[in-house]
């Protein structure tokens, strides 16, 4: 009985330190990231194009074969967006993540003349 006794004590302050541990710890601030989808076509005939290099704040993707994207985990707040294409212009476009509409943006390239 004793035996028992003891055993329950122990758990039992065990329990609250373990309790008391917790609640002293700090908490960890949560960061919201975003995720940008998008597309990226030819300007003139609006053909989808695959094999773009997106870069987005260092982030680098390249679109599937429906020239389309997605770069996850963004900072919210301004950033740039470059594209890279054999045979296209470069294109750079700056965007507010915080204040976009929607989460999927459309990119249209023109040929290098």
């Amino acid at each position: 009985m004793k035996r028992v006794l003891l055993v329950i004590v122990v758990v039992s302050l065990s329990l609250a330190t373990y309790a008391k541990g917790k609640e002293g710890k700090a908490k960890k601030a949560v960061v919201k990231t975003v995720a940008l989808s998008g597309q990226v076509t030819d300007i003139t005939t609006g053909e989808a194009l695959a094999g773009v290099e997106v870069v987005i704040n260092n982030h680098s993707v390249f679109t599937d074969f429906e020239g389309e994207f997605t770069v996850n985990n963004l900072q919210p707040g301004e950033c740039t967006i470059s594209t890279n294409y054999v045979a296209y212009k470069d294109q750079s476009l700056q965007i507010d993540l915080n204040r976009l509409e929607q989460e999927s943006i459309s990119i249209a390239l023109e040929t290098e003349k």
